[in-house]
């Protein structure tokens, strides 16, 4: 999957990016996104304390290709991700 299959993907879903495809991922059901939630107001108000870091729901994480490896876009959804500056569009 190349930057440009990537950008043509629906907005309207979550997706990764496994092996060169393009995965739409399903809805977590509601007991995981009230621990997800629950678990991103608890770091939120934390790292708001700390004055340091971000904490943000299902954002597209990039991962960098490994040596050698010709693949082109990878990427995952995690449910949360914490990261010491603000991501602007994506994390990588």
């Amino acid at each position: 999957m190349t930057e440009v299959d990537w950008e043509s993907l629906p907005q309207d879903g979550r997706w990764e990016v496994v092996g060169g495809r393009a995965l739409l991922l399903p809805a977590n059901d509601l007991e995981h996104q009230y621990v997800c939630d629950a678990l991103m107001m608890s770091f939120g108000a934390k790292l708001k304390g700390l004055a340091f870091g971000h904490v943000v729901s299902a954002p597209n994480v990039r991962i960098p290709p490994r040596p050698g490896e010709l693949a082109g876009i990878r990427s995952r959804v995690p449910d949360l991700a914490v990261a010491q500056r603000k991501p602007h569009r994506l994390f990588r």
